[in-house]
């Protein structure tokens, strides 16, 4: 594949209005998601009420997207405010 194109995510199948909440594993959630890892790969996405969820559970992929040297952070809403008495450290707690 060459570096231009782009993959969707891939995602279990959702249903209208709950989307993948019937996914979720209550009994053992961790479980549940290495589960949908190990039939989904090391990265996917979850459809929540509108929202996605993307789920990484490949320790390289998790470091390279904690890389802050690569990506922004987005700080917006309240917690732009509490950014300006307590700096960075509030986003890493």
């Amino acid at each position: 594949m060459a570096s231009s194109e782009l993959m969707e995510i891939p995602q279990p199948p959702a249903k209208p209005f709950i989307g993948n909440l019937l996914n979720f594993d209550r009994s053992g959630p961790v479980q549940g998601l290495l589960r949908l890892a190990q039939q989904y790969g090391s990265i996917y996405r979850l459809a929540l009420r509108g929202t996605y969820l993307v789920v990484i559970s490949d320790h390289a992929l998790v470091n390279e997207v904690c890389d802050e040297s690569r990506f922004d952070k987005s700080i917006a809403g309240a917690l732009s405010k509490v950014r300006r008495f307590s700096g960075d450290g509030a986003l890493y707690g």
